[in-house]
């Protein structure tokens, strides 16, 4: 993706940017995306650990969801 996004830019950078006013904002676009830090893909839970904080979580509803926001938080950061 950012492969795309560099050449994007460096074909912008090559055309007319007095001609074409927006050309000037794509390209203030694409060095604000490129800037950003990339984002690691969701990690889910799989049935092995859904069943596992279901048994943890053996009195309400919301022990069981706290259990699998719990999961998730270890996973993802």
């Amino acid at each position: 993706m950012k492969e795309a996004l560099k050449l994007a830019l460096y074909a912008l950078k090559l055309g007319d940017t007095v001609f074409y006013p927006q050309t000037s904002i794509a390209i203030a676009a694409i060095e604000k995306a490129l800037a950003q830090p990339a984002q690691r893909p969701w990690v889910g839970l799989t049935i092995e650990e859904i069943a596992a904080c279901c048994m943890e979580s053996t009195t309400t509803q919301f022990e069981f969801a706290q259990a699998i926001e719990a999961k998730l938080k270890e996973k993802n950061t």
